[in-house]
């Protein structure tokens, strides 16, 4: 029974922790970054590790290959001497650093092409890692993009929605200052219609008489012939009217 609720509550949790990844990408791919620099610097350690190792055979290849130029040094002046037993003594300890050196040698041959493996191992495998973390960015940049470019044209839906209901809304008060405006032209026509100009037809009648009389009042004052005023119009010339005649009319028209 434990198992089970065990199995469940794992469950929800993986369920949870799903959802915050899904959530946070920028997190989850922070908390990648974090853990590539945390294995580089232990895969550092273990390459400065076996870079020791590599430096320590390397040292003793070099002791043993010192100790046994002088054994060999050693074990040659005393065959020259005559001390056949203290020469082979020295023979002895040189072929045992001979056979250490060559193992050595075979550790350290080993331990270099370990090593250049590694570097070469840790070259290619950060490379791909940055290139999966940049790739990763750039995708997250990509789904950051579309996403917004997807909200906007939503809102747009929306905005377009919006402005279809305000249209209506203008043409409804587009048709309500048409009518007011046809009404009130309608009363300007009957107003129009309806007013009554004979009393200013009358008035201009009277002024157009008072002229007449005031113009025929003062050419009597000028001993001229007075005469309606509808009668001084443009008139047929009398051709019995001298030049002097001619020009008196002139003068009457430049008095008035």
């Amino acid at each position: 029974m434990w198992k089970r609720l065990s199995k469940i509550f794992k469950g929800f949790m993986s369920l949870f922790i799903k959802n915050l990844e899904h959530q946070n990408p920028e997190a989850l791919l922070e908390a990648q970054k974090e853990e590539m620099r945390e294995k580089i610097s232990q895969f550092n350690t273990n390459l400065a590790k076996q870079a020791g190792f590599v430096a320590r055979l390397e040292r003793f290849v070099a002791e043993h290959e010192k100790k046994e130029k002088d054994l060999m040094a050693k074990a040659a002046a005393n065959v020259k001497a005559g001390n056949k037993e203290l020469a082979g003594r020295y023979a002895l300890e040189r072929k045992n650093i001979i056979d250490a050196l060559n193992g050595y040698k075979v550790q350290l041959e080993t331990a270099k092409k370990t090593y250049a493996e590694l570097v070469k191992t840790k070259e290619i495998t950060v490379k791909e890692a940055k290139a999966k973390l940049e790739s990763l960015s750039q995708k997250l940049s990509q789904v950051k993009m579309k996403e917004a470019e997807s909200e906007l044209l939503e809102m747009s839906q929306a905005m377009v929605g919006e402005l279809g209901e305000g249209g209506d809304t203008m043409n409804r008060l587009e048709e309500q200052l048409n009518e007011r405006l046809e009404l009130a032209t309608g009363k300007a026509s009957v107003a129009k219609d309806s007013a009554d100009f004979s009393e200013i037809r009358m008035k201009e009648s009277e002024r157009a008489a008072l002229e007449d009389q005031a113009l025929a009042d003062l050419m009597t004052q000028m001993g001229l012939e007075a005469a309606p005023y509808a009668a001084a119009a443009p008139a047929t010339e009398d051709k019995s009217m001298g030049p002097i005649e001619k020009t008196q009319t002139t003068a009457e028209l430049d008095i008035i």
